[in-house]
């Protein structure tokens, strides 16, 4: 078929007789859209692809996308993206691709980095697959810290009008003003008067 759009570093649009079809190169990362070279390297996949023929093998498929190697003139277009330094290779644990095959794709990366081209670069660049795990971390420990601030909140007394904090003897001295004191239970037990 032949590529009609670049949506990403990675991902194209393939005009085809029975349809389009949205191909993904597997075995690459591409720098995601918050980090340096995201534009640069769709750029590059662009001038590379765009209106020109295409083969495209296909790996895995997905309702809204399919897995695979993507040719132009019998050339490995993921290859050529590693040599250029416009891509990280993933390793063979989570890509699953044939070593022998991985060795090729893991050489033209070498090359790239050695060369300092594109991502290899860029001071610190961390790659895709670790960006977006800080980026995780980052969110969870934000909803953590959020949730601990909800939690203190909680926890301070509730003034009465003449501005004393409410207390009841107990072991929870403290209401709850989340709960709105719906039962003697969260307030405490008051072993005097055995209620609670």
């Amino acid at each position: 078929g032949k590529v009609v759009e670049v949506l990403d570093g990675k991902t194209v649009v393939i005009e085809m007789e029975s349809g389009r079809l949205t191909a993904v190169m597997q075995y690459i990362e591409i720098p995601e859209r918050e980090q340096p070279l995201y534009s640069t390297v769709r750029d590059h996949l662009e001038k590379l692809v765009l209106g020109k023929t295409v083969e495209f093998d296909p790996q895995g498929i997905l309702p809204a996308k399919t897995f695979g190697q993507l040719y132009v003139g019998g050339l490995d277009i993921a290859q050529q993206m590693l040599r250029d330094g416009a891509a990280w290779h993933m390793s063979t644990d989570v890509s699953g691709q044939d070593l022998k095959e991985s060795a090729v794709y893991s050489q033209n990366q070498n090359e790239a980095r050695s060369e300092k081209r594109g991502i290899w670069g860029v001071k610190d660049l961390k790659p895709a697959w670790e960006f977006r795990a800080a980026k995780e971390e980052a969110a969870r420990k934000q909803e953590f810290a959020q949730a601990d601030a909800g939690k203190m909140a909680a926890r301070r007394p509730v003034s009465s009008a003449n501005g004393a904090a409410d207390r009841r003897p107990g072991m929870w001295p403290d209401t709850n003003p989340a709960l709105k004191n719906i039962g003697e239970l969260l307030s405490g037990y008051n072993a005097g008067t055995k209620t609670g």
